[in-house]
């Protein structure tokens, strides 16, 4: 028995007792599905025992007098439309199509468009306008005249023949004082013996906050109530609420209803909603979100996000979309959406905030957008791959026979040369391939691998930093490995080094590090842990091009020289960390040394003297 099952008996047996006087309560807060479960599973249910449903909702009421009409103009309709069908029904067979066609005339003569405010509800010969049943009873006439029922008490007693629940949504959203309505529930009750449900926020009048509450049962709340108002609200509901419910939605049924709506409203492929169910329904657990109109919300904004061309984007970008628009959709109703929301802000993904915030000028670029990140999921792929290769065939490879290792070995030849291997990974393959390579018969294929690597890293653009952060794993190869093995790796070391350094003096002989000595200094800081690795700074640099920068710097921009200096040179053992920066560094030295005789601030020929100071200590822990 699902959740919707138990309240419908909870709310059956109330109805059943009519020696109880007062009203029930259905609370949970907003967006949680309350008028879902009463419009699709609560109705149904009472009208499968002839009970009907009068739902009204108090959104924009300001008064008890206009809710009282309402309620009194929907009595009205449902005693007249129920006499309209009894009388010209008669004894046919087909006695409701009859009512419903003599009905659906008279509505076409009425000028206001009520035809999507109509729902049919059939049982024992009877037709039930929900919901704008006051917009129907006006336009229809159903208002006081000779042949109608000619005072209230007799409409009153004729209700009362009539099986019927009271329904009272929204009324947190009206502007009448819920202790007026509770006393005007509690002359329904008491003195007309009616049966009648709040459908409620409750937290709204024990002011509290949903995220602190959700879907707790607060009869059952201990908590010890400060706050004046609201011991009034409950001294109040005492008395005229015997029973509350709160509300827990069944989280499957409601999000397989709302997502099967817009599969089928919008025609989409393969119902591409409904293969991200378990996501979606992940997502609002995590977020602890019951609020399915954040849900709905995201779900519209994903249709308008694409247009005409939501059928035919990439799956992994529509998904990607939906999931994200969905996620900042929750944050954005908790105003919670941050800067670090979304890790990834280059990818085009953060740009979904703004969307999702009414920002409609980054649906323009969609199509690069897709782009970008299916070319970022194809890396991902790619390196899913390798670091398989790796952490798998590789470091595993005494699992293995040596017919599928050879093979592996082969598969990583072609991979490298296609381009699915990134260049990041090299020196790790290497060093398995090199220290292995006499378990192996066609050792040619691993000396063109290393060849291959070594080429590429040489001829292509790399990113010296990134393949720096690369730190080689401790790996166990559960093999006792001899000199050989160790000197042909070392060798392929050697090499790799070399490319490093090298592509690490392009870098930082970079026409964009000598626009100013503060923009040096800042690249410089950027590149650090590279230039660590690569026990090269200065002799990677155009000591010149560095020279003159000093010269019409300020100040403050050769303190921060000086600070960028001793983060790679004030170390006892720098003659072993940095061998051969000696020379670049007297260069260095012998420049300042000029430019300081020249220079005629005070201030800064003092910084100069420092830097002067600074570069003599290190050239003495050469000595």
């Amino acid at each position: 028995m699902n959740n919707y099952e138990k309240y419908n008996l909870i709310i059956n047996k109330y109805f059943d007792q009519n020696e109880v006087k007062g009203a029930i309560m259905l609370t949970a807060p907003w967006g949680s599905g309350k008028s879902y479960y009463v419009d699709q599973y609560l109705n149904k249910d009472l009208d499968g025992r002839g009970i009907k449903v009068i739902n009204i909702s108090l959104y924009g009421l300001s008064t008890i007098q206009e809710l009282n009409n309402i309620l009194f103009n929907s009595f009205i309709a449902h005693l007249k439309i129920k006499e309209f069908i009894d009388n010209k029904a008669e004894s046919s067979d087909n006695f409701l199509a009859k009512g419903w066609n003599a009905l659906n005339e008279k509505i076409k003569s009425i000028s206001l468009n009520v035809k999507p405010y109509i729902e049919l509800v059939t049982s024992k010969g009877t037709i039930f306008l929900s919901r704008f049943i006051e917009k129907i009873a006006i336009n229809l006439d159903l208002s006081h005249s000779e042949r109608d029922v000619t005072n209230i008490s007799r409409i009153i007693e004729n209700i009362k023949k009539c099986k019927i629940l009271i329904v009272f949504e929204d009324i947190e959203r009206s502007k009448i004082n819920i202790l007026d309505l509770l006393g005007y529930v509690n002359n329904l009750t008491d003195s007309s013996n009616m049966k009648v449900m709040l459908v409620v926020n409750e937290n709204v009048f024990l002011k509290k906050d949903d995220s602190s509450s959700t879907l707790l049962n607060l009869q059952n709340n201990t908590e010890i109530i400060e706050d004046e108002e609201v011991k009034e609200y409950l001294k109040n509901k005492e008395k005229t609420i015997i029973d509350t419910i709160s509300f827990v939605p069944e989280n499957e049924m409601v999000i397989d209803s709302i997502i099967s709506h817009f599969d089928e409203e919008y025609k989409l492929v393969n119902n591409k909603f409904n293969q991200y169910k378990e996501s979606i329904v992940n997502i609002l657990k995590n977020e602890n979100c019951y609020n399915y109109r954040v849900l709905i919300f995201a779900l519209q904004k994903v249709i308008d996000y694409f247009g005409e061309s939501v059928n035919s984007r990439n799956e992994r970008f529509f998904q990607a979309v939906v999931l994200n628009i969905l996620r900042f959709a929750i944050k954005e109703r908790s105003r919670n959406i941050s800067d670090d929301s979304v890790s990834n802000e280059s990818l085009g993904i953060y740009n979904l905030k703004y969307y999702v915030k009414g920002d409609i000028s980054v649906i323009n670029d969609i199509d690069s957008f897709e782009e970008r990140y299916i070319n970022y999921l194809n890396e991902l792929d790619r390196n899913d791959y390798v670091k398989n290769i790796i952490n798998v065939k590789l470091s595993c490879w005494f699992e293995y026979s040596q017919y599928e290792f050879e093979k592996t070995i082969e598969e990583i030849l072609e991979n490298i040369k296609n381009g699915t291997i990134n260049y990041k990974y090299y020196k790790d393959i290497l060093y398995f391939l090199l220290t292995l390579k006499k378990y192996v018969d066609n050792t040619e294929v691993v000396d063109d691998i290393k060849k291959l690597c070594l080429k590429k890293m040489s001829d292509e653009e790399i990113e010296v930093d990134e393949l720096l952060k690369n730190q080689q794993f401790s790996y166990d190869l559960f093999v006792n490995l001899d000199d050989k093995n160790f000197e042909e790796y070392n060798d392929f070391l050697k090499q790799y080094n070399l490319i490093i350094s090298s592509k690490q003096k392009e870098t930082l002989n970079g026409k964009e590090l000598y626009d100013s000595l503060d923009g040096f200094n800042r690249k410089v800081k950027e590149k650090e842990m590279g230039i660590h690795q690569s026990h090269t700074f200065l002799s990677s640099v155009d000591i010149d091009k560095l020279s003159n920068l000093i010269g019409p710097a300020s100040s403050k921009e050769i303190i921060g020289l000086r600070l960028v200096l001793q983060s790679f040179y004030k170390i006892a053992n720098l003659k072993e960390i940095y061998p051969n920066e000696c020379c670049c560094i007297m260069e260095l030295l012998d420049s300042c040394k000029t430019i300081v005789n020249i220079e005629q601030d005070k201030i800064k020929k003092q910084t100069i003297e420092w830097l002067i100071n600074d570069l003599t200590y290190y050239t003495s822990l050469y000595n």
